[in-house]
């Protein structure tokens, strides 16, 4: 029978066939659990098994060594979780973390494991909760094991060490377990696109963060990109086209072998996406304030921004010219819309768009 079970104690405490090591990518010796688990299993011992492998490894990978003087474990299976003030938006490689943690269980006879919150300490970065991240991933990779291997019975004991980490992993489990949010077969790829200032990203993070969806920002990704390659300075709408292909080719992927649903946003327009090759397998989305005019475009501009967004601090010119081009390409996104058959979503302005945004995440999600 497989079951997950939520304990308020060092996974070191539990009786289990394998206990995990919240890795680094070369296997030695760390901080937390993992100096814990080296100390209790021999630090000799262990450090020759693991010097076996070809280090370093990768973010979400899992190997296996001995257990060797741990007292409530026979193995020990390894998980390299992502350093998330390095790579913040690693939350596929989390996963891959716990379920390669699964796989290497059942590929050697073994049905019971106990585990640490991965990456939940000073790998957590600036996640809002890395706790709840954690054990989001965690119940998602064990939803989706037992699905794939429905005949293999395994048994997860994920650990909480802190009180305060034992009731954000409850709350997790009611979340994404009793109230049935984890993503379904169903998951699939969404891009969101449109005018400027029309709450793209605000939808993007809505799924990310309610429905789980892994977040890219086109234009983040673009920042780095431009930062290091020349080659796209040019800013050259087929070559941004050929990297959204490459870039949602693997987001299908993983939507079809591991469950994972994914968002980006940026300000694509209707005939920059009609040379894109994967329109007939996302669901694309165009947003746009049709609301906004001359008189209330300024204000809803510092409105809709953060803190460092670019209209606080732009100069005057620069907002008046952005201000036409937000006017004009509302106007041409109902055309291009209409032309190329996309739907095109008012997200309007004031207190509507908060609940505009908000049913657009569901109907997504649950469509």
């Amino acid at each position: 029978m497989n079951k997950i079970i939520i304990k308020n104690d060092s996974c070191l405490n539990i009786n289990a066939d394998a206990v995990v090591n919240a890795a680094n990518r070369n296997l030695i010796a760390g901080a937390g659990i993992c100096g814990a688990i080296f100390k209790e299993a021999g630090y000799r011992e262990l450090t020759e098994a693991c010097n076996k492998y070809q280090t370093p490894l990768k973010d979400g990978s899992a190997v296996i060594t001995n257990g060797f003087n741990l007292k409530n474990q026979k193995y020990i299976i390894h998980a390299v979780g992502p350093d998330f003030n390095s790579t913040p938006k690693a939350f596929k490689e989390l996963y891959d973390a716990y379920y390669n943690s699964f796989l290497v269980l059942k590929e050697n006879n073994l049905h019971s494991i106990s585990m640490p919150l991965i990456s939940s300490g000073i790998f957590g970065g600036n996640l809002d909760d890395p706790v709840y991240e954690s054990s989001k991933e965690c119940f998602r990779a064990y939803k989706y094991f037992i699905k794939n291997y429905q005949t293999y019975d395994i048994t997860v004991y994920l650990c909480a060490y802190t009180k305060n980490e034992y009731d954000t992993v409850l709350k997790c489990e009611k979340d994404f377990i009793n109230n049935n949010k984890l993503p379904n077969n169903k998951a699939k790829v969404v891009i969101i696109a449109g005018n400027k200032r029309a709450g793209k990203t605000t939808l993007a993070i809505k799924l990310h963060k309610k429905y789980n969806y892994n977040y890219y920002s086109f234009d983040n990704l673009l920042d780095s990109l431009e930062y290091t390659f020349e080659i796209l300075y040019d800013h050259n709408d087929d070559k941004y086209i050929n990297l959204l292909n490459e870039l949602v080719k693997r987001s299908l992927n993983d939507a079809t072998n591991y469950g994972i649903s994914s968002v980006y946003d940026y300000i694509f327009t209707p005939e920059q996406l009609n040379k894109f090759l994967y329109t007939d397998q996302v669901e694309i989305f165009f947003l746009a304030n049709l609301d906004a005019n001359e008189k209330n475009i300024r204000s809803d501009m510092k409105e809709y921004s953060k803190s460092f967004d670019w209209p606080l601090t732009a100069p005057h010119d620069d907002i008046e010219r952005n201000v036409k081009e937000i006017l004009n390409k509302n106007e041409l996104l109902k055309k291009d819309c209409k032309k190329y058959g996309y739907r095109l979503i008012n997200t309007s302005r004031g207190t509507s768009r908060e609940k505009i945004l908000d049913d657009l995440a569901d109907e997504i999600a649950n469509k």
